[in-house]
């Protein structure tokens, strides 16, 4: 009885192929997020409407500065009361270990 013979599988693609796959791959994902990017907002035509278009943005970036910065002075309150709490409380734990810790003199064991 005669088995019938296996097919040979395919050689896999050379690691260079792959890479330059991988390559081309990221440097397409790249270029797209650029240029979701770069388009932003369509500027208007007029001088009027362009000078009127980025005062439109400098405010609005100006009010997310002051929010970041007022967030950041909020996190940073929080940030030194948390410290002082685990400072007063590092010193009742270092207390309460010393009261806790048997008086074990220092000397010698009988074997020495």
């Amino acid at each position: 009885m005669r088995q019938a013979a296996l097919p040979i599988a395919e050689s896999p693609p050379a690691l260079s192929t792959i890479a330059g796959r991988l390559v081309n791959l990221t440097n397409a994902r790249v270029r797209r997020s650029i240029a979701r990017r770069q388009k932003g907002p369509p500027m208007p035509e007029t001088a009027d409407d362009r000078l009127m278009q980025l005062e439109r943005i400098a405010a609005d970036q100006d009010k997310v500065i002051a929010e970041l910065s007022a967030e950041v002075a909020s996190q940073w309150t929080a940030i030194e009361r948390l410290q002082k709490k685990l400072e007063s409380l590092a010193g009742r734990f270092g207390a309460m270990e010393e009261q806790m810790a048997p008086d074990v003199p220092n000397t010698r064991p009988p074997h020495w």
